[in-house]
């Protein structure tokens, strides 16, 4: 299930104040046990980020879209990044963060039960013949 990244130039408050508002919201931030450690190249963040279906939440406007460009011309993918404004509005962005993990829970539920109606007609469509 997608989850949120929180880069190391943000504070890791982020983690636990979205864990307060849902605590079914994978969260961690750059440095935590399970995400990649502090200094990390951009490169290497956008790897993780590709395979553990995580989005990043950062600051970063210098190097990260290069990098994001490079990854993506590779033929890899991300679920997204949020480039957050300065000065930051952390109960806003808690607000938007939890309202984007809702959408995409009820977008995997909904394409879940699409593939799965898509599936049964399939069948039904099979045997009829």
């Amino acid at each position: 299930m997608t989850g949120f990244l929180v880069d190391e130039n943000l504070s890791p408050a982020i983690c636990a104040q979205l864990q307060r508002c849902e605590p079914r919201i994978a969260t961690l931030a750059v440095g935590q046990p399970g995400a990649p450690g502090k200094s990390t190249p951009d490169a290497q963040i956008l790897e993780w980020l590709e395979t553990q279906d995580y989005f990043l939440i950062t600051n970063n406007r210098a190097s990260m879209p290069g990098h994001l460009r490079d990854h993506l011309h590779a033929g890899r993918h991300i679920p997204g990044i949020f480039i957050v404004p300065f000065p930051l509005q952390i109960g806003r962005l808690i607000d938007l963060l939890h309202l984007i993990w809702e959408l995409t829970i009820t977008h995997i539920f909904l394409c879940s039960r699409c593939a799965k109606l898509w599936r049964y007609r399939a069948n039904v469509a099979s045997r009829a013949t």
